[in-house]
C-alpha cells in the first residue's frame, strides 16, 4: 500500500479509488489519532487558547481599577494588553517554524508551561512583575494560535477537521467574553488574590495538559525542510493562500475596529458605555453561535460558494445599523446576527489553511496567516480613527460596509476556484 501510494504521488502509476479515499484524507495526517485521544487534545489546547485571550484582556476592563492598585497611568496599563498585538506581528514567523519542528504534544506543553509561569510572575506586588508575566504570555500567543492549524493536521481525518477546527476557533471568542463579564465581577477582589487565582488555573491545566496529552500519532507532520523562507515564498504565489489572507486581513481587521472604536461610535447615537458593552457582547455570542452552526450546515461544501459571500453581503447590510440610531433593541439583534455572519465563517477559513499547507509547511502557513489577521486589524483600527478624529461616524461606518463588500468579492472568486480546483484534482487522481 505504501510503495502504491508514494508511486501514485510521484506519478508513476495510478492509485484505486479506493485506495485514495484510504490514503488522503485531505492533503496529509494519514494516521489520524484515537479517537478519544484526539478530543482529549482538542478541548485540552481549546481551553488553553480561551485562557491565553482572556490574559491578554484580563486589565482592560478595570483599567482604572489595575492603574490605582499600581499607582500608574491608565497608558501603563494599557500597554499590557498592547504587548500582545506587538509581540504576535514580531514572533509569528519564527513561531510558525517551530511548529513545523516539533510535535503537537512537546508544543502544547511548552506554551501551558509558559502561560502558567508567566501568570506566576505577575503574582508580585510590582507593576514591572505584572509586565514581565504579561511579556512572557504575549510572546508564546503567536504560538497557542497558530498550532490549531497543525493539531488538526496531525490529529484528526478529514470528515471531522471542520468540526474541531470549529471548536478549536470559538476558544478564540470565548477567552475576550470572560475577560469582559468575569473580570469587572471580581474587581473588588484583592488583585494579587485574583492573580494569583488565574495561576491556580493555569497551573492545572499544565498538570492536565502533561498527564492527558499522548504522543502525537503520527511524524508525517513535523516538517523536515530547513528552507522555511522558501516555503512562504512557494505559499504567496498560491493565489487560493493569498486569497485566504486577503479574508482575515479583512474580517478580522473589520471586527477588531468595531470593538475598538464600539463605543464613541455609540456615544455619537447617544448611547452610553455600558449599553456599547452589551452590544459587544452579542457580537461576540453572535460569533460564537456561528461557529458552532457552521458546520452542520448540511452539504456545505456545495452550498459554499454562495453562502459565504451572500453572508459577507448581508453583513455589510447590518453594519449600517451603526450608524442608524436604531432603538437598543433592533440593534443588539443586528449586533448578534453581525457577529454570527462575520465571525461564523472562520473555522472553514482555518481549516482551508490546514489543507493547502501540506505537512512540512502548516506551522508557516497558519503563523503567516495569523500575523494577516493582526495586521488587518492594524489597518482597520487606523482606518477608523481617521474618521473618529474627524467626528465622520456615518463615512466610517460606510467604509467598514465597503471592506465587507470587499471582502465578499474576494470570498466568491476565490470559492469558486477552490472548490473546481479540488474537484478537478479529485477526478484527475481517480482516472
Amino acid at each position: 500500500m505504501t510503495r502504491r501510494r508514494d508511486a501514485w504521488r510521484a506519478g508513476e502509476t495510478k492509485m484505486p479509488k479506493a485506495d485514495i479515499e484510504k490514503s488522503t484524507q485531505g492533503a496529509f495526517a494519514l494516521e489520524a489519532g484515537p479517537p478519544a485521544a484526539r478530543w482529549r487534545v482538542l478541548v485540552l489546547y481549546a481551553a488553553s487558547n480561551a485562557l491565553m485571550q482572556f490574559e491578554w484582556l484580563r486589565f482592560a476592563p478595570i483599567t482604572d481599577v489595575a492603574a490605582a492598585h499600581y499607582g500608574v497611568g491608565v497608558g501603563d496599563i494599557g500597554a499590557l494588553s498592547l504587548l500582545f498585538p506587538l509581540l504576535f506581528v514580531a514572533l509569528a514567523l519564527p513561531t510558525g517554524r517551530l511548529i513545523d519542528r516539533f510535535s503537537v504534544r512537546a508544543l502544547l506543553r511548552f506554551t501551558v508551561l509558559a502561560m502558567a509561569a508567566g501568570a506566576a510572575l505577575r503574582i508580585a506586588t510590582s507593576f514591572r512583575a505584572v509586565m514581565a508575566g504579561q511579556f512572557v504570555l504575549a510572546a508564546v500567543q503567536p504560538l497557542v494560535v497558530s498550532l490549531i492549524s497543525k493539531l488538526i493536521a496531525v490529529w484528526f481525518p478529514e470528515p471531522e477537521r471542520l468540526r474541531a477546527t470549529s471548536i478549536g476557533t470559538i476558544s478564540l471568542l470565548v477567552g475576550p467574553l470572560l475577560a469582559f463579564v468575569v473580570t469587572p465581577r471580581i474587581a473588588t477582589v484583592p488583585m494579587q488574590t485574583a492573580l494569583a487565582g488565574d495561576a491556580a488555573v493555569l497551573s492545572i491545566l499544565l498538570i492536565a495538559t502533561f498527564l492527558l496529552v499522548p504522543a502525537d500519532p503520527s511524524d508525517l507532520a513535523i516538517g523536515k525542510s530547513e528552507r522555511w523562507l522558501a516555503e512562504i515564498r512557494g505559499l504567496l504565489k498560491r493565489r487560493g493562500y493569498v486569497a485566504l489572507l486577503g479574508l482575515i486581513f479583512i474580517g478580522n481587521g473589520y471586527v477588531s475596529a468595531l470593538f475598538t472604536w464600539l463605543e464613541p461610535l455609540l456615544k455619537a447615537q447617544d448611547f452610553s458605555a455600558e449599553t456599547a458593552g452589551i452590544i459587544g457582547l452579542l457580537i461576540l455570542g453572535g460569533g460564537l453561535i456561528g461557529m458552532a452552526l457552521t458546520p452542520r450546515i448540511p452539504d456545505l461544501p456545495r452550498h459554499l460558494p454562495r453562502l459565504l459571500p451572500t453572508a459577507l453581503g448581508c453583513a455589510a447590510l447590518l453594519t449600517l445599523a451603526f450608524a442608524a440610531r436604531l432603538p437598543v433593541g433592533l440593534l443588539g439583534g443586528a449586533a448578534l446576527m453581525l457577529g454570527a455572519l462575520v465571525q461564523g465563517p472562520l473555522p472553514i477559513i482555518v481549516e482551508r489553511v490546514t489543507e493547502l499547507a501540506g505537512p512540512a509547511r502548516v506551522g508557516v502557513a497558519a503563523s503567516t496567516f495569523w500575523l494577516a489577521a493582526n495586521a488587518g486589524a492594524a489597518f482597520a483600527i487606523w482606518m477608523l480613527s481617521v474618521f473618529s478624529e474627524a467626528a465622520a461616524w456615518f463615512s466610517g461606518v460606510l467604509a467598514m460596509a465597503a471592506l465587507l463588500l470587499i471582502e465578499a468579492l474576494i470570498a466568491s472568486r476565490w470559492i469558486t476556484e477552490s472548490i473546481v480546483s479540488r474537484t478537478a484534482k479529485t477526478q484527475s487522481a481517480v482516472r
